[in-house]
Parts: structure tokens; C-alpha cells; sequence
């Protein structure tokens, strides 16, 4: 007899199982990039007045043009500088939110591919107890299906549900939930809290933040950046996760995971040094963490 496709005395996992978290840590990276090129390439305006002037002393332009032309770079280079001293918080606000959209969509997908490829999976109890309509279920397309049903456990596993419990809600549905470190988990939820009050408050910082995160420095209604090492800090904590979900699939089909486990477990201590080291008192980061608006 030949061994079904999705059991886990197959050698290795099924393509299907990896396939949507490689896109999301790839679509990661590439944010990632854009994060590094942006902040260079905003850096970089702050020297584009000098190549104006020099090109106004050598250049065969008019002066008219080459004035125009070094009131706008000046400008631009006034605007990269404060962007640069205030360690780029516009930038840093839209990597918070796409970062989030990323993970959110990695767990979502690989369980949209969970229900696609795996027969079993329509037989768990919570699957089972989905409401839907028998004619609308079935004029929706495979994948549609899938869909469906991730989006109504949502509703029926999220309420209430904050940082990593999200994700762990619906894990647990499948199977696929477990120990997540306490640095990641701490981490995620600091995450969480800081893209809620970027999207749903214009970053203002406010009293429910302030209940959620009382380690976060910041006074109602300033602005909260979102600093380099917050971000690199969020970037770690998405990725350690995502590590431990691999190590979970990888399990499922008797992979040795021994040596990803090592990896996970030293980098969630140097998330947890990082954030020991964040709460020291240092008035100075005041100015980092926030700003007057306007």
C-alpha cells in the first residue's frame, strides 16, 4: 500500500507545507530592503545642495534654473535631515504596519494551504462546527472554501485575542500550537500594540497604549517613532516565530528539528538581553521614542 501524500511517515515535508512561508520570509526580505535603500536614499538628499552649486559655478545652465533647482534641493535636504535625526518615523511606521500584514498573512496562508491539501483537516471538530449555507459552500471554488473557513475560525477564535494568542488560536485548531519563548511572545505583543496605535491613532501615543505597554516611554498625544532598534527588535521576534511554526511542520513529519530548536532558543535570549537592555533608564531616548506633532 502506498503511503498518502500528507502522512507523516513521509520523508520530508510536502512542498504545500513550506511553500507559503518561503514567500512570506521572502516578501519579509524584501522589506527588509526597502528599509535600508529608503533610509539611504533619504540620507543621501542632505548632500544633493552642494552638487547643485558646484553645477551652478561649472555648468551651463542659467541661474534662474540652477535657483529653482537649489531651493528645491534645499528643501528636500532640510526635510531628509529632520527624517534623519528623528530616525525616520514616517519610514519606520509603514515597515511597523507591512511587517505585521506579512505575518498575520504567513500563519492565514499556511493554513488556507493546510485546508487545500490536507483531507484530514475537514474532519477537526472546529471545522466541523463552521456556519455556512450548503448552496453558497459549494458554488465557491476549492481554494475559495478554504478561505472561508479560516476567515470564519477567526471570528469565532480571535475575539479577545492579542499578539502571539492570535496566531496560536488557530494553530491550535490544527494542531500546530506550542511553546513560544517568552522574549518572542513579549516581543510580538509590544509589536502588535505599536502597528495598533500607528494604524487605528496616527502613532499618538494614547492611555490604552500606554495600559498595554508601560515599558514604552512616551507622553499622551506625542508622537511615538518607531526606533531602529524597535524595528530590528520586531523584525527578530517575526522571524524566531516563523522559525518555531517551521520547526512544528517539520516535526509533524519526523524531520529532526534539533539544530533549528538550538538557533531559536539563542535567539530568543538575545531578544530578551535587547529588551533588558531597552528598559534601562536613558532620558536621552525620550527624544527618540517621541516627538511633538505638527
Amino acid at each position: 500500500m502506498k503511503n498518502n501524500k500528507n502522512s507523516p511517515s513521509n520523508k520530508g515535508a510536502p512542498k504545500w507545507a513550506t511553500a507559503s512561508i518561503k514567500q512570506s520570509l521572502d516578501d519579509m526580505q524584501r522589506l527588509r530592503e526597502v528599509m535600508h535603500v529608503s533610509r539611504a536614499g533619504i540620507a543621501a538628499l542632505r548632500g544633493v545642495p552642494k552638487i547643485v552649486e558646484v553645477l551652478q559655478k561649472y555648468g551651463d545652465g542659467t541661474p534662474q534654473e540652477y535657483s529653482v533647482d537649489l531651493e528645491r534641493a534645499t528643501k528636500e535636504a532640510d526635510f531628509a535631515q529632520r527624517e534623519v535625526t528623528e530616525e525616520f518615523p514616517v519610514l519606520h511606521s509603514w515597515i511597523t504596519v507591512a511587517l505585521w500584514s506579512h505575518l498575520e498573512f504567513c500563519v492565514r496562508n499556511f493554513l488556507i494551504a493546510q485546508l487545500k491539501n490536507d483531507p484530514s483537516s475537514w474532519k477537526l471538530d472546529s471545522v466541523l462546527r463552521v456556519n455556512v449555507k450548503l448552496a453558497d459552500f459549494f458554488a465557491m471554488k476549492s481554494e475559495e472554501r478554504s478561505t472561508f473557513v479560516i476567515e470564519q475560525l477567526e471570528k469565532d477564535k480571535l475575539s479577545g485575542k492579542t499578539g502571539i494568542d492570535r496566531f496560536e488560536a488557530l494553530l491550535e485548531v490544527f494542531a500546530f500550537s506550542g511553546h513560544v519563548p517568552k522574549s518572542v511572545k513579549d516581543k510580538i505583543y509590544e509589536f502588535q500594540q505599536i502597528r495598533n496605535l500607528i494604524a487605528h491613532n496616527s502613532s499618538r501615543f494614547d492611555r490604552r497604549f500606554k495600559k498595554s505597554c508601560p515599558w514604552v516611554k512616551g507622553k499622551h498625544g506625542l508622537y511615538i517613532s518607531v526606533t531602529p532598534q524597535m524595528l530590528n527588535t520586531y523584525f527578530a521576534a517575526t522571524e524566531l516565530y516563523i522559525l518555531i511554526l517551521i520547526c512544528r511542520i517539520g516535526e509533524k513529519y519526523n524531520i529532526d528539528m534539533s539544530s533549528v530548536l538550538t538557533d531559536i532558543a539563542r535567539g530568543a535570549e538575545e531578544l530578551a538581553s535587547k529588551k533588558s537592555k531597552k528598559r534601562k533608564p536613558a532620558p536621552h531616548k525620550d527624544k527618540a521614542h517621541t516627538r511633538k506633532t505638527g
